[in-house]
C-alpha cells in the first residue's frame, strides 16, 4: 500500500550539540493513526513542524502523497492542528473560520457551503456556525480548529497536543470524533490512554528514534 505521508533517513537539530532527530523513518498508509509519546524536549513537536513543512530537515526527505514536503510551502493535501486552537481561528464566525480554508483552495461557492456543512457536521459544531470563535470555550475551539482543516479535505491530518486545555467533557468528544473518523494520520500527545483509544500504532520518541509500543 502507497505511503500517504513518508519519511525517510530524517536528522534534524537546532545546535550541532543537540541532535534531536537522527535517522528517523516512518510510514503511515491509509487507515492508520500513529500517535507519538515521549519526554518534553525530545523532538515531538519538532517531528510535526517538519512534517508540516514549516521546518526544513537537515538531511533525509518527507513526502506526503508523493510530493516532498518542502518548507515553506503550502501542503493542501496535510492538515495540521495546533496545539492552541485559537492560533487557528481567524474569520468573525465559526461558519466564515472554517469556510477559509476550501475559499482559498479556489473551490467553488456551492462546493464550499457543502464542505463547511459536512465538516461542521463531523465535528458536531453545526450549533455553533454563527458564533464568535474567540467566544468559544476551550473544547469548542478546538473542534472548530479540527472542522476548518476538515473541509479542506486533506490526506492526513498532524495533530500536536489536541488534548491540552480540555476538560473532560471536551476530551470525550475529541476522542468520540476521532474513532469516528476516518482520515490517517499522526498524533502528537503525552495522553497514552487517549492514543490507545484512537490511534492504530502508538511510537515513542527516544534519542532521535521511534520505537513501538504495545496498544
Amino acid at each position: 500500500m502507497a505511503a500517504l505521508l513518508e519519511i525517510r533517513n530524517l536528522h534534524f537539530a537546532y545546535t550541532a550539540a543537540e541532535p534531536l532527530l537522527q535517522g528517523l523513518n516512518l510510514q503511515i498508509t491509509a487507515g492508520d493513526r500513529l500517535g507519538i509519546i515521549g519526554d518534553n524536549g525530545c523532538g515531538k513537536t519538532t517531528l510535526l513542524l517538519l512534517c508540516a513543512g514549516v521546518l526544513s530537515p537537515q538531511q533525509g526527505s518527507i513526502h506526503c502523497c508523493g510530493h516532498p514536503v518542502v518548507a515553506g510551502q503550502f501542503q493542501p493535501q496535510l492538515g495540521v492542528v495546533l496545539q492552541n486552537p485559537a492560533d487557528q481561528l481567524i474569520g468573525a464566525t465559526v461558519a466564515e473560520d472554517v469556510a477559509f480554508g476550501p475559499q482559498n483552495l479556489g473551490v467553488p461557492p456551492a462546493a464550499v457551503h457543502r464542505q463547511v456543512a459536512e465538516a461542521l457536521a463531523a465535528t458536531q459544531t453545526t450549533h455553533l456556525a454563527q458564533r464568535v470563535p474567540h467566544q468559544l470555550s476551550g473544547g469548542e475551539k478546538r473542534m472548530v480548529a479540527i472542522a476548518g482543516i476538515l473541509a479542506m479535505r486533506p490526506h492526513v491530518i498532524l495533530y500536536d497536543e489536541p488534548t491540552a486545555f480540555l476538560d473532560r467533557r471536551s476530551c470525550q468528544a475529541l476522542t468520540a470524533f476521532l474513532q469516528q473518523n476516518e482520515t490517517p494520520g499522526m498524533i502528537i500527545s503525552h495522553d497514552v490512554p487517549f492514543l490507545q483509544s484512537v490511534c492504530t500504532q502508538i511510537m515513542a520518541l527516544e534519542a532521535g528514534q521511534l520505537r513501538p509500543l504495545a496498544l
